[in-house]
């Protein structure tokens, strides 16, 4: 990463997979990401990688906090879906470690994109709500829910399930939803 600042080459590909910002993103290194988001750089904070990802949906699959928030001041867009549909904020609620990031980060998500992510659907139909429901993290379903998530109880998915079906397995996802279904 160095050499390629060294050289001013910040558009290269790390790899021939992924550019250098994606890379900066996935290791959390605001030093970098500072130098390639620079006022002068050509770098866009929305490129797409060869993998079909945003920056933004890389910090947020590996619970980049410092990363997501640099990216978001510098121009990043959390509405942008990419490869299948996806928004950073599907990929933060497929995260199953950093419990205490993931928190944050999704919050973070939510403010920034407020009603137009919260319910966002995937080329498979599924919410943010389906994808916490399906990977069984409860907190997430209940972070969601509290901030207005409600209406995605209701939504289908391609294969025809509620969030309250995909969390079938989960017991603890399930009583979450199942509170919220019946309460509001």
């Amino acid at each position: 990463m160095v050499y390629l600042l060294s050289r001013g080459d910040v558009r290269a590909d790390v790899f021939n997979i992924t550019s250098a910002l994606h890379f900066a993103a996935q290791l959390n290194h605001v030093e970098c990401l500072q130098a390639l988001l620079a006022p002068d750089s050509p770098v866009n904070a929305n490129s797409i990688d060869a993998c079909g990802q945003s920056p933004l949906q890389v910090a947020a699959l590996t619970a980049s906090l410092e990363a997501v928030q640099l990216l978001l001041s510098r121009g990043a867009v959390c509405t942008l879906h990419v490869v299948n549909g996806l928004t950073p904020l599907h990929a933060i609620c497929s995260n199953s470690y950093k419990k205490a990031v993931r928190a944050q980060i999704l919050g973070i998500l939510l403010e920034s994109g407020g009603d137009s992510v919260i319910n966002a659907q995937d080329d498979d139909g599924k919410a943010p709500l389906h994808i916490a429901a399906l990977f069984d993290l409860p907190e997430c379903c209940e972070l969601l829910l509290r901030a207005g998530a409600v209406a995605s109880l209701s939504i289908l998915d391609n294969s025809g399930n509620t969030p309250m079906q995909v969390a079938s397995n989960s017991q603890s996802c399930q009583g979450v939803l199942a509170c919220y279904a019946n309460n509001g």
